[in-house]
């Protein structure tokens, strides 16, 4: 298993799905999948 590349992470939840920081950090990763 590899792991996340938390900048891309960040860039696409803060800018391109335009989360604020804490709806961010209470996202699992799973989420994102």
């Amino acid at each position: 298993m590899t792991g996340f590349d938390w900048p891309q992470m960040m860039r696409v939840g803060l800018h391109h799905l335009r989360l604020r920081p804490d709806e961010f950090w209470a996202l699992t990763p799973l989420e994102f999948l």
